[in-house]
């Protein structure tokens, strides 16, 4: 059900690129012009994804790291 289709495009690696393309996290990263095509590289993108995740589950709990992911993939 549900929890199915969340867990599905949380593991999708070309999914989360894109939202991590959507947001423009990309533009975040400070990378030499030789280096900004690493900026399409999907598993760089889910790894900036799976970083800001990580960072309010440090900073702000469980819940909140939760949120974001649903509000992300849904």
């Amino acid at each position: 059900g549900e929890l199915s289709k969340m867990r599905a495009a949380v593991i999708n690696r070309e999914a989360l690129a894109g939202v991590a393309k959507k947001l423009e996290l990309g533009s975040y990263l400070k990378i030499s012009a030789e280096l900004s095509h690493l900026l399409e590289n999907s598993k760089l993108l889910c790894n900036i994804i799976e970083s800001v995740v990580g960072a309010v589950f440090c900073d702000s709990g469980y819940d909140k790291a939760f949120e974001v992911v649903r509000s992300l993939v849904v």
